[in-house]
Formats: C-alpha cells, structure tokens, sequence
C-alpha cells in the first residue's frame, strides 16, 4: 500500500530501492502489464509502472513509515513478484483517489485518467487495490486467481522458501 511521498526524511532512501522493472514480475502478469501499459498510453494515458518487486529493506521501510501493513516483503504480494503500482508519468499519484472514512467514497483524483486504467487492467483479470474492503492501494494490481489474498498466505510463503518465485508463480497459475 505505498503511498505518494509525503515529505518524510526517509523518501529518498526509499525512492532509491523502488524497482520498476516489469521483467522480474511472474511471466503471465508481465505480459499483462506490458500490453495494457502500451494499449493505455497508445490511448492517450500517461500510464507508468511505479514499482513491481519489493525488497525485504524497502518493505519494512515502508511499513516503519506507516505507508504499508506489510511487516515485510513476504506479507505483500509485490514481495512474491505478483504485484505492480500504477502512476501517471506526467502527473504521479496525483490521479489516484483518496478513500475517505467518513464519507465511503473516493475523493478527488482524476476519473477520466484512472477509472479507464482500472478498467483495463481488471478486465484483464487483474485484482485492483481499490476494490479491498481493509485497506485501499489505488495504484495496486495484483494477479487474481481462486483463494488468493491481499497479502501472500502462510502457504504462498512456505512455497517460496521451499522453491522461491517460481514455485509460487505455479500454484497460482502465473507461469
């Protein structure tokens, strides 16, 4: 659940440990990244992919930061390579809604811009962060499949510290 710098000392530490690199995502949600990232800004969208992997230092960075719920990089999904955090290149997370408590609704944003992103990666199958009942991650994506969840299970972690990514990325039918 990053969330949009807020002038934290701290940021420029974990700016420098983001990876953006969609090849290290499982095979099947890279092709899906690549395809609607180009589909979208072939469609006008400025879409870029902020971050996919995340480090054990950058998730508990995160986490000290009260940006994330995930103690580590093995309770988020970008830790399994499962994950990607979507921006706009010329305008950043300023796109994205805020959920407000009080009123249950989004608030403010851009929804030409992301309500058509959305659209494309769920209708891709992808599961969107702003669909989460706990907490709201706008910018989050995440491969999809029966019995998986926000944050990989005890059974997803006991699979990667057997065979790491890949084995993940098989049960979950991301190969």
């Amino acid at each position: 659940m990053a969330t949009a710098p807020k002038g934290d000392p701290r940021d420029a530490l974990a700016h420098s440990l983001i990876c953006s690199d969609v090849k290290i995502l499982a095979p099947k949600l890279e092709e899906i990244a690549v395809c609607e990232t180009r589909f979208l800004n072939l469609s006008g969208y400025d879409a870029v992919i902020y971050e996919t992997g995340r480090s054990d230092e950058l998730a508990k960075l995160y986490f000290a930061m009260k940006r994330s719920h995930a103690c580590d990089a093995m309770h988020t999904q970008h830790g399994v390579r499962l994950a990607f955090d979507v921006i706009s290149k010329s305008r950043g997370w300023a796109v994205w809604p805020e959920w407000s408590e009080a009123l249950g609704k989004y608030v403010g944003g851009d929804p030409e811009w992301y309500e058509p992103v959305v659209a494309a990666y769920k209708g891709r199958g992808l599961h969107w962060g702003g669909d989460w009942n706990s907490i709201k991650d706008c910018p989050h994506f995440q491969w999809n499949c029966e019995g998986m969840h926000e944050s990989p299970s005890d059974h997803a972690r006991a699979l990667f510290a057997a065979g790491g990514y890949e084995a993940v990325w098989k049960n979950v039918g991301a190969m």
